[in-house]
């Protein structure tokens, strides 16, 4: 196997090497290494990334603790999330309920 390194990076990974650009070079390799690999003489996989947990938002915080209260059944909870579309319209809410009237 040969892969195609570019900057310090395995772009393709091919069974025979063929003419490419002099920006690139062909590298022997075995069938473990795959494009996204890092080379630097030697081959090492791209390190795993953790996944992402979304944090629950506030109002889902809310919305639960009311449920579990039984101030509110699972279903109000539903209908209520469906109202509350973005956590930026709820802080927007929040800010606005905070500031005084003014009649215009």
């Amino acid at each position: 196997m040969k892969a195609l390194i570019h900057d310090g990076k395995v772009v393709q990974v091919e069974a025979e090497a063929f003419p490419v650009h002099k920006s690139m070079r062909w590298v022997d390799c075995n069938q473990d290494v795959a494009a996204g690999w890092d080379y630097d003489g030697t081959f090492s996989a791209p390190a795993v990334a953790e996944p992402v947990i979304a944090e629950p938002s506030e109002s889902d915080i809310l919305l639960k603790a009311l449920v579990l209260k039984s101030q509110i059944t699972e279903q109000d909870k539903n209908a209520a999330k469906q109202v509350l579309i973005t956590e930026k319209e709820i802080e927007v809410a929040e800010i606005k309920a905070r500031l005084p009237y003014i009649e215009e």
